[in-house]
């Protein structure tokens, strides 16, 4: 099997220095769609759970909703990114290609909450103004 230029690619990304002579983030332009998303979630679910009188459908954040509240919800939800984003990061530097992957598929499985929740609440009437 002959490597891809985008593996040849990420082993040369892994040489280079960035800020603070880190090294630069391999698919930092997928980061910020499920930072997005994520972030979208979180307010789709708050205003499904504050406004419209729903409930949390994971039971772990139905746990962290009703022990720490809002905050609590905030980081949990971005410490699992922050471990997806550095997952994904561990992976593409071995295989550039299925880090992707994996980046594109956890964009997509994220947004899904946040669409449904807002189907769930235009159903409902929630955007209606007057």
């Amino acid at each position: 099997m002959n490597p891809s230029q985008d593996d040849y690619q990420a082993v040369e990304s892994e040489q280079e220095a960035g800020f603070l002579g880190q090294q630069e983030m391999l698919l930092g332009g997928y980061y910020v769609w499920l930072v997005f998303v994520s972030t979208l979630d979180i307010m789709v679910t708050w205003i499904i759970l504050h406004h419209e009188g729903g409930s949390e459908a994971n039971p772990i954040a139905e746990a962290v909703l009703f022990k720490w509240g809002l905050p609590g919800m905030i980081a949990f939800k971005f410490a699992l990114v922050t471990f997806f984003i550095v997952l994904c990061e561990v992976v593409a530097r071995k295989k550039l290609d299925t880090g992707r992957w994996l980046a594109v598929v956890g964009v997509a499985i994220s947004a899904f909450p946040s669409i449904y929740g807002m189907i769930l609440l235009a159903k409902a009437g929630a955007f209606t103004f007057s």
